[in-house]
Parts: C-alpha cells; sequence; structure tokens
C-alpha cells in the first residue's frame, strides 16, 4: 500500500496529441502510468490507443534499488498483481487527465473545469460530474471481454492444471479469482472445458 516513501499511483507522462475514444472520450494516444503495487517492484504500465479504445501494450517492473537495478520479479510478487485492475485504475487516471487538457483547450475551459472540480469534491451535490464520467466510459471500453480466444486459453490453462484450475487461471491471465470461475463456468458451457481422462467437464 502507499507510504510516506512509496507515492500513490501516477501518470508519469503523456503525449501532446489528444484523440477521442469511440463514445468520444478524451484520451492521450499514449502515456505511462505508475502502479504503486503492495510490495515492490512497482509496474509500469504504458497505454495506447487502439481502434478507439485505450489498451495496456506493455508492462515494466521498475527499479528501485540504489544502484538503478531492477530487482529479480518473484512468483509471489505476480500472484500478487491483477492486471485487469492495475490497468483499470490507470486508464481512469488518464482518462481525467485528458479530460482537463481537452477542457482546458476549449472555449470556456477554465469554467469547464471549475465546475468539475466543484463537483467531483462535492462542494455542488447533486450536480453532474464530467470526470468521473469521463472516467468511467473510459474503463468500460477497456474491460478484457470474454471472447472465444479467451475461453480457449482459459480451458487450456484449466485442463493443464485439473487440481486448482481457478487459481491457475487466475494467475497466468492476471485476474480476479471471480473472474477466473466465470471464465472457467462460461467455457465448459460452450463445450471447450472438458476433462479428458474422466469425461467431466472440469468444475472447480
Amino acid at each position: 500500500m502507499p507510504t510516506a516513501d512509496r507515492p500513490l499511483n501516477m501518470v508519469l507522462l503523456e503525449t501532446d496529441d489528444l484523440v477521442e475514444l469511440a463514445d468520444g472520450t478524451p484520451f492521450f494516444a499514449g502515456a505511462v502510468v505508475a502502479i504503486v503495487l503492495d510490495q515492490p517492484p512497482d509496474a509500469f504500465l504504458v497505454l495506447e490507443v487502439l481502434d478507439s479504445k485505450p489498451v495496456a501494450t506493455a508492462l515494466l517492473f521498475g527499479p528501485k534499488r540504489a544502484d538503478g537495478l531492477r530487482p529479480p520479479i518473484t512468483a509471489k510478487a505476480l500472484r500478487s498483481f491483477s492486471l485487469e485492475k492495475a490497468i483499470s485504475q490507470a486508464v481512469a487516471m488518464v482518462a481525467e487527465k485528458a479530460w482537463y487538457v481537452a477542457t482546458m483547450r476549449s472555449p470556456g475551459g477554465v469554467d469547464k473545469v471549475t465546475e468539475g472540480l466543484y463537483a467531483q469534491v462535492g462542494l455542488r451535490p447533486g450536480a453532474d460530474n464530467p470526470i468521473v464520467r469521463a472516467s468511467k466510459a473510459a474503463q468500460a471500453m477497456s474491460r478484457r471481454r470474454v471472447t472465444d480466444s479467451l475461453l480457449r486459453e482459459v480451458a487450456q490453462i484449466a485442463q493443464t492444471n485439473p487440481v486448482e484450475p481457478t487459481k491457475a487461471v487466475a494467475a497466468q491471465l492476471f485476474t480476479s479469482h471471480r473472474n477466473a470461475t466465470r471464465w472457467i463456468t462460461t467455457a465448459r458451457e460452450r463445450g471447450l472445458l472438458v476433462d479428458g481422462f474422466s469425461g467431466k467437464a472440469v468444475t472447480k
């Protein structure tokens, strides 16, 4: 968790170019976001816009040692890292910053930003909050869709880990136990997940 010597998640770098997502929400064409993890090393996500949707195109683990060298990545650190959650947080942060920049560049931008800030901190209860609206819209477009390709990958992982398939899917696809359970159930319902030894669908 963030402490006095470990800063909060932050947008480290973004391009000057603003683009619009599929629904018109402003977003930076590219950005790098630092994600503070529960334990070192912290993660750095590179976000880009592809097909009018925000996506993560690279994941780096940053240096924490005094000599500047990257620390070793342990299995424990990876298990505690939720890529899905990190992407969602990063997209929300970039969307908020992009909204500020886009709004300030528009006519009457200062007044619009002021209204948005008032709504965000609750100084005007019930007021529409464009900052939150932009953030949630970008997050919705970045969420991982349950495609046939994903379900085939889920089935393969589950079948090669018959003892604890849910745990294996969650760890290898960097998702929550809840999502892993849901994906396994969906894969089974679509006939993609069958234990070849017993003839029974994997249910764990």
